[in-house]
């Protein structure tokens, strides 16, 4: 009978020790961030909870399109793009800190950065989108434990502000730089890339889904460098029935400019057609559709814009694994 309850005892001890978070204290006397300590989702469904699994550190590219898109004038829809983008933004930001969370300060190599293709002409935004670049270091010291966690509290505000005076500086100077995807696609896309081993590699392209740099337009056939709204390539597939028959039979298409990108992931988001020209989606994708999948991209989705409370579902749909 003692033996009966000498093992219960040992048992419930276990337990509890089991259960008990051990707070590490830094160097100041400030708790680091253990496994446990933090809520690991905003979203309400459990079910749509932000690449939270302790599996792979997140490797987080974010291409942004400053180009007329964030125009007013252009594009007046409510909420305004601005807000859109930066919305969509701020919940990558949440998965990167779930991420962080996932694995403690002290284990944590997760990145975010956002970032144009070419660089901006204006030095006070590109000097803001350095800001915008954030790196964890792993480490077994106390320092490596605080830089971490003061990264990881003052994400949030930092990318809200910084991003904020971003769109404000590009729309106030009325100089919209625009992105080469095109380009960036072919010589830069593989910077976004880390060891697979140790990371999950996403890119993420905020743009209306436009192609269209005015100083990269050339054509191989029926294969393009550009897509645009008034090219006859791109809006003769306003004719559903030469979308659906022709498109793949005349192989239209972006040309393809990079082989076996299998190790990293691409969201693209903010897809935007005029009002009197929806159909656009539609080639849009197709477009899209054949170029990622002929230069071999792991895994991608393309979303229209649409409400926050969507983008940011399809956000968390899509980080999920």
């Amino acid at each position: 009978m003692k033996l009966f309850i000498l093992l219960t005892y040992s048992f419930l001890a276990f337990l509890t020790s089991c259960n008990h978070v051990d707070k590490i204290r830094d160097s100041d006397g400030m708790s680091a961030i253990p496994d446990t300590s933090l809520q690991i989702s905003t979203l309400e469904d459990e079910s749509n909870q932000l690449a939270s699994e302790k599996k792979k550190q997140l490797n987080i590219n974010i291409l942004l399109d400053l180009s007329d898109r964030i125009d007013l004038k252009v594009n007046p829809k409510q909420p305004a793009q601005k807000q859109r983008d930066i919305s969509a933004i701020m919940v990558l930001c949440q998965a990167f800190k779930n991420n962080v969370a996932a694995f403690n300060v002290f284990k944590t190599q997760a990145k975010i950065k956002v970032f144009f293709y070419p660089e901006p002409n204006d030095a006070e935004i590109a000097r803001i989108a350095k800001d915008l670049n954030v790196s964890c270091q792993a480490g077994n010291s106390g320092e490596a434990a605080k830089k971490n966690k003061v990264l990881y509290q003052n994400l949030d505000v930092g990318f809200s502000s910084g991003l904020n005076k971003i769109y404000d500086l590009a729309t106030k100077n009325g100089k919209y730089p625009g992105s080469n995807i095109f380009r960036f696609m072919k010589d830069e896309v593989n910077n976004c890339m880390e060891d697979t081993s140790v990371f999950r590699n996403i890119l993420v392209i905020l743009t209306d889904g436009y192609v269209y740099d005015e100083n990269e337009k050339y054509n191989k056939g029926n294969r393009y460098s550009y897509i645009e709204k008034s090219f006859e390539h791109f809006k003769r597939f306003r004719n559903r029935n030469l979308l659906e028959n022709e498109f793949d039979q005349k192989n239209y298409g972006l040309i393809k400019v990079n082989d076996n990108l299998k190790n990293i992931e691409i969201l693209v988001l903010e897809l935007s057609p005029p009002l009197e020209s929806p159909v656009d989606v539609d080639i849009l994708k197709k477009y899209w559709t054949k170029w990622l999948n002929e230069m071999g991209v792991g895994k991608f989705a393309l979303w229209p814009t649409g409400q926050p409370v969507y983008t940011e579902k399809h956000i968390a749909d899509f980080l999920s694994y």
